[in-house]
């Protein structure tokens, strides 16, 4: 009934409800079924295909206890009716399964075929939970350089409270990382008067393995992390990876606050809510990249483009292949100022420059951010590779 037009709809309320129950009997007993006096009042609050979910409640549609919801079940082609329960009619119901299935034989007896038509009715019983997971993190963009500068105090509210009583940070560093900002980072907690603690971990794509998630979850625990504690992840994309993951294993989840140091991780991994590791298989001898993993929102992200000036032309460029495909994909004007503007931006490392004109390296970066938001935001939990031809392959915008 959830998809009849508006006018069927109305239509059919102005029937009197001696005829739509009527309508309805002849219907339903048509197949076999019975109907209840509760069916008839709350028909047009039914639906075949479809189901409310918990976010459901605050559009308004509240249902209450004696309403019933009918669909088919999916895998038995079966009937199924559901039914709120009182102290949650939005998130819990209970529900009855009907399905009824025919078999036809035709035996020979002596010169004559018979029909035998069997009919088996199975019926089952359960409750149904449905709730729908609020997701919600924010992008930050830093001022160009400020982040580890101790009159910006963005990097310190990100990561915890302000107040006498928590005096402490955690912080997952890639090596690189530390070698070039470890002591640019520690001094920005000292001038906070915070006291730091700090893991290293080897942030490239070898050391990607279930090890670096258990060396951070010793180090958390040595720590005594509390439940609603967020820690820091700062690196790149491998590190973020690893670190999120830690994130969401420790405690059943603990916050994180990511800061992306390349260009790749700004663009790319800082925008998403997929974290995981690489997995080597000692029955099949094979490593599955990113075979192992979850999908764990930050609780927030912070990006300072003047760390891609420590990255070489390589890497740089590793960033722009996925800015490119972007967009090819959806970006007319992000295509012009890869063209015009891109050989300058990988010499000049996104740093200022006299052969790129100011403000052109934050635009590339806000285009590509912008854009990958817009593709995964809608399907964080890429429910569409479900619905790809080739699943094993798929190339899809953004889903790898």
């Amino acid at each position: 009934m959830a998809n009849l037009p508006q006018t069927v709809l109305e239509a059919w309320e102005s029937l009197p409800e001696e005829i739509r129950a009527a309508l309805v009997t002849k219907e339903v007993s048509k197949s076999g079924g019975t109907v209840s006096s509760n069916a008839v009042s709350s028909v047009t609050k039914s639906t075949n295909s479809s189901f409310p979910s918990a976010s459901s409640s605050s559009a308004g549609s509240q249902l209450d206890e004696g309403d019933e919801i009918y669909e088919d079940c999916a895998d038995s082609g079966g009937r199924v009716v559901l039914r709120p329960l009182e102290r949650a009619p939005n998130n819990v119901f209970s529900f009855e399964k009907t399905h009824v299935e025919e078999a036809v034989q035709v035996p020979r007896s002596g010169n004559k075929l018979t029909t035998t038509t069997t009919k088996t009715v199975s019926t089952g019983r359960g409750w149904r939970n449905i709730f729908s997971l609020p997701i919600s993190y924010d992008v930050n963009v830093v001022p160009h350089g400020t982040l580890l500068n101790p009159s910006n105090p963005q990097l310190l509210h990100a990561t915890g409270p302000t107040s006498e009583e928590y005096k402490r940070r955690f912080a997952v560093v890639d090596n690189s990382v530390d070698e070039l900002y470890g002591d640019a980072i520690r001094a920005y907690f000292v001038a906070k008067g915070i006291e730091l603690t700090t893991v290293i971990i080897n942030g490239g794509e070898a050391e990607k393995r279930p090890e670096a998630v258990d060396k951070i979850l010793d180090e958390l625990c040595a720590y005594k992390l509390r439940r609603r504690e967020p820690f820091l992840a700062i690196g790149g994309g491998c590190l973020l990876d690893i670190a999120g993951m830690a994130a969401c294993l420790y405690r059943r989840g603990v916050p994180f606050v990511r800061v992306p140091t390349t260009l790749l991780s700004i663009v790319d991994a800082s925008v998403g809510v997929k974290n995981g590791v690489d997995y080597c298989c000692p029955v099949t001898n094979d490593t599955y990249k990113n075979r192992v993993g979850s999908f764990y929102a930050p609780s927030s992200c912070l990006l300072d483009n003047s760390f891609i000036a420590s990255q070489d032309a390589r890497n740089i460029s590793n960033g722009f292949g996925e800015i490119l495909k972007l967009a090819l994909v959806r970006s007319e004007d992000l295509f012009e100022l890869l063209e015009s503007h891109g050989a300058g931006l990988i010499e000049s490392r996104f740093a200022a420059s006299p052969s790129v004109p100011a403000g052109v390296s934050d635009r590339i970066i806000d285009l590509s951010i912008q854009i990958m938001l817009e593709e995964l935001g809608p399907n964080l939990w890429e429910t569409v590779l479900d619905r790809c031809v080739d699943y094993g392959k798929c190339s899809c915008l953004g889903l790898r």
